[in-house]
């Protein structure tokens, strides 16, 4: 459990909770996972382009191709 949060529980079992900085940490979290939506989605759609590169709109065959189709398999939670 990192700091922030062990402080928060102390600060909740004294009736001392400051909802601003909580807020403020919530709002950062958020930005940090807007951020790496942003990522993910921007590598998919590079690594969409580098499967096809080559072969149209159509996934194609070579050792590149194969690298790609088969990170985007793990980004996409299609392996096992």
């Amino acid at each position: 459990m990192s700091d922030f949060y062990h402080n928060i529980e102390e600060e909740i079992g004294m009736g001392m909770v400051r909802t601003d900085r909580v807020l403020k940490h919530i709002s950062h979290q958020n930005n940090s996972i807007e951020q790496l939506e942003a990522k993910l989605a921007k590598a998919v759609e590079t690594l969409e382009k580098l499967a096809r590169l080559g072969n149209g709109d159509r996934y194609g065959n070579s050792d590149g191709n194969m690298i790609a189709r088969a990170t985007l398999a793990i980004l996409k939670g299609e392996t096992e």
